[in-house]
């Protein structure tokens, strides 16, 4: 699932496993699917997901984009009409590939003068990022801007000449969508959230996942060489891409109703289904009992009957367990 190595533990394989079968067990556990994206319902099936899947993306208010000022922002940081800005919006947190994207933008910088790099929010990421920019000689070019919100954040937008984003590990790249309302295009990876709304050389342009921060700099760079008449129609493609993506009228009617998915509601309180045997491990460093987790090494399916009056009928729930015997 994206995002899953940044969240569990990379050399605990083991407990990777468990926590993929345990997702698409709680998915297997529903009657039907709302996934904001193909390549997410793709890695649904992926992993075995047997229920009905749905495409909805997350709806955004297209008109609250529209109304950025564009020089609200730069005025604030003393920017001025003609400077280049490279922005990003989202959490600065490790999943979203943020020294990457930091590395491809301090080589933007470093062969572009009067350019400038805006970013929106805060996490974990943020000191890596403030000290890969100070150690490279742009701090005077670099604006974190920390969290920002409501009316202000459409303005950061509105500022933007190009939007940064190098997430491999998205569900349906919200930010991007907010971007192109703005009129703003988009430079990213060829990854699953990304490519459903970036269209290469249309709306931005949609780089192989294994791009070098060097090619991703390159990419910046063409869009700043572009004209004004190219660069007006990398625009309105955005827009047009954004209005299409957030276009509240069904492509095809879902499977199930929501009057149905209302009827079977309140579901009745599950039996435990995840029943994890323990075993003891004497550790070497005190000498005392800890628990550890049995090794998967098998699947099997455990079922739970729900009564008929509810209206979900009987579930199952796919997980891997081990027999520590």
């Amino acid at each position: 699932m994206p995002g899953l190595n940044n969240y569990v533990a990379q050399d605990a394989p083991v407990l990777q496993r468990l926590v993929l079968s345990l997702a698409a067990g709680y998915c297997d556990l529903c009657e039907h699917i709302i996934a904001p994206t193909r390549s997410i319902a793709d890695l649904l099936r992926h992993h075995d997901v047997t229920k009905p899947i749905t495409i909805i993306p997350t709806g955004i208010d297209l008109a609250r984009f529209a109304e950025g000022d564009r020089l609200r922002l730069r005025s604030r940081l003393r920017l001025a009409e003609t400077d280049f800005i490279v922005g990003h919006v989202g959490r600065l947190a490790p999943e979203k590939n943020l020294t990457y994207l930091t590395e491809a933008v301090c080589l933007f910088l470093s062969q572009n003068e009067r350019a400038h790099f805006v970013a929106a929010g805060d996490g974990a990421s943020a000191s890596e990022m403030r000290r890969m920019l100070d150690e490279a000689g742009l701090q005077g070019r670099c604006h974190l801007l920390g969290v920002v919100e409501g009316a202000e954040l459409a303005d950061v937008y509105a500022a933007m000449d190009v939007f940064a984003f190098s997430s491999r590990s998205e569900t349906q790249g919200l930010v991007l969508v907010e971007a192109m309302a703005t009129g703003v295009p988009v430079v990213g990876l060829n990854e699953p959230g990304v490519r459903e709304v970036v269209r290469n050389a249309k709306n931005g342009y949609l780089l192989s996942a294994d791009a070098s921060p060097g090619q991703f700099s390159k990419a910046l760079a063409r869009v700043r060489a572009i004209t004004a008449p190219g660069r007006a129609a990398l625009q309105e493609e955005a827009r047009q891409t954004a209005a299409s993506i957030h276009d509240p009228r069904p492509r095809s009617r879902p499977s199930i109703s929501i009057r149905r998915l209302s009827q079977a509601m309140p579901v009745p309180e599950l039996p435990a289904l995840v029943l994890l045997r323990r075993r003891s491990k004497v550790s070497s460093r005190n000498g005392e009992s800890s628990p550890t987790l049995p090794m998967p090494s098998r699947t099997r399916w455990r079922r739970a009957v729900i009564p008929k009056s509810d209206g979900c009928g009987t579930l199952c729930l796919r997980l891997n367990y081990c027999d520590p015997s």
